[in-house]
């Protein structure tokens, strides 16, 4: 089986991927898969982890993938980015729990982030050219 899809900036949160050259794909975000193994339990001895890179563009794949459970998470600590869509519905939006089939190529596992930072400050009219805001300078 196959999983995949797009990581990209959920420039206005509503969860939903807009055009391209308004929401962008967010390059060279990590991800994680973990295969459940054969008893179909995560955190016991046969679980299989690995992990990949989004491209430039925000798209990434896991492929040769046995069937059965897995996890899908993209990490966002340090980033200043919350994710907005939960795949799964189980109110982790950052990670998805899928059950993948046989041969079964699943490319709709895909990551909203919107950021949380801000950077603002006043915009003046430097009347003297000082480069400093006078209480009179608008």
């Amino acid at each position: 089986a196959t999983l995949g899809d797009r990581v990209w900036v959920d420039a206005n949160g509503d969860g939903a991927q807009g055009p391209p050259a308004l929401e962008p794909g967010l390059p060279f975000a990590a991800l994680t898969l973990v295969y459940a193994g054969r008893d179909g339990s995560f955190g016991t001895a046969d679980d299989i982890t690995t992990t990949t890179t989004a491209d430039a563009n925000g798209v990434y794949g896991f492929a040769n993938l046995p069937a059965g459970l897995v996890r899908v998470s993209v990490a966002t600590a340090g980033t200043n980015l919350t994710p907005t869509v939960d795949l799964d519905g189980t109110g982790t939006p950052n990670s998805a729990t899928l059950t993948l089939a046989a041969g079964q190529a699943r490319t709709d596992a895909d990551f909203g982030l919107v950021g949380t930072a801000s950077l603002g400050e006043r915009v003046y009219l430097d009347q003297n050219r000082d480069g400093v805001r006078q209480p009179t300078e608008p």
